[in-house]
């Protein structure tokens, strides 16, 4: 964001967004201002979080969706923040100043450690598999509530909707691999469907003195309840150019006995989810390719330079196994 398109949302929608939550111009501290303006505020009813982002006025729909299904959520006593309602009684305001279409929203701030930054963050896994078993409970049969709110679909992602739009035409392989696996993900039982965190990872869990609290819920869609899984099991082998095969497959074992343990205390899949799981974790390895600054440059000027991403392609375009584990064992 340059200066001018900053002031223009410091001065001119800020002031005007936190009052009408209620919020005081001169409680707000920064605590976050790379892509949104994330501040820390006191309340009536505790700290909170007040989040401030320009997005394009499309967007308003599915901004308001995730904070629609955090509050469902929050409802059932899923451990995630309770969003907190504008004056007005609105989960989310927004504002168009000079062309700029903003929005803010609030959240109950929740005092935690990142599960990241947690020395015994193996413990944490069995409880935090126990919270996405329970998100998918009480999201049984779940439909916004807010007018006009919704969530979008595993296939509106771009990599998904329009890959040649988002991949360099230098990797015409990756290209077709992505067609090959949307197709392959639509095949699969329409069971155990419905909205997903899709970020479970490290940073997105705050280990509170009550537990795991699940935050920022930004990727937010509707797709297989096993994509939850396998998102989570991505981020916890995070495997890189130098990993043994080995190492990663004892860590996806270790991260699965405990994280389904919990899983199974509060919800329970049906048991074809495990042959799903190897498709969700190469369309979350596709994500990560995607996504990369890399996927729109001409491969054979950035795989010269990138280990990385040269090995992450390679990797995509022959469809090489995330990790060499049958998952079978996990399906009863």
């Amino acid at each position: 964001m340059d200066d001018r398109s900053r002031q223009i949302l410091l001065t001119g929608a800020l002031p005007e967004l936190a009052e009408r939550f209620g919020l005081a111009m001169n409680s707000l501290t920064l605590i976050q201002d790379h892509r949104n303006f994330v501040y820390r505020s006191p309340a009536p009813t505790g700290e909170v979080i007040f989040k401030v982002l320009p997005s394009a006025e499309s967007r308003h729909p599915l901004l308001l969706g995730e904070i629609d299904w955090m509050a469902h959520l929050h409802a059932g006593g899923v451990a995630v923040p309770q969003p907190c309602r504008s004056l007005d009684g609105n989960l989310i305001e927004s504002q168009v100043v000079d062309g700029w279409h903003v929005s803010a929203y609030c959240l109950e701030r929740i005092e935690g450690r990142l599960w990241q930054e947690c020395p015994n963050s193996r413990e944490v896994i069995g409880p935090v598999g126990r919270l996405a078993g329970k998100m998918h409970r009480v999201s049984l049969g779940y439909s916004p509530a807010a007018a006009g709110a919704k969530l979008s679909m595993w296939s509106d992602m771009p990599w998904f909707k329009s890959p040649a739009d988002v991949i360099h035409p230098s990797m015409p392989r990756v290209i077709a691999r992505c067609i090959e696996l949307r197709a392959a993900l639509e095949e699969l039982p329409a069971v155990d469907h419905g909205p997903v965190h899709n970020d479970l990872h490290g940073g997105n869990v705050l280990v509170s003195a009550d537990g795991p609290v699940v935050i920022d819920f930004e990727c937010a869609h509707y797709s297989g309840l096993a994509s939850e899984i396998g998102s989570a099991l991505f981020f916890w082998v995070w495997k890189t150019p130098d990993s043994q095969p080995r190492d990663s497959a004892l860590r996806a074992a270790e991260f699965l006995d405990a994280f389904m343990e919990g899983y199974r205390q509060e919800h329970v899949l049906d048991r074809r989810w495990a042959a799903s799981l190897p498709l969700f974790l190469k369309a979350r390895e596709l994500s990560m390719l995607a996504t990369s600054p890399c996927a729109t440059e001409d491969f054979g000027s950035v795989g010269r330079h990138d280990r990385t991403f040269a090995w992450m392609k390679s990797s995509f375009e022959n469809d090489v196994p995330f990790v060499d584990v049958d998952f079978s064992r996990w399906a009863t």
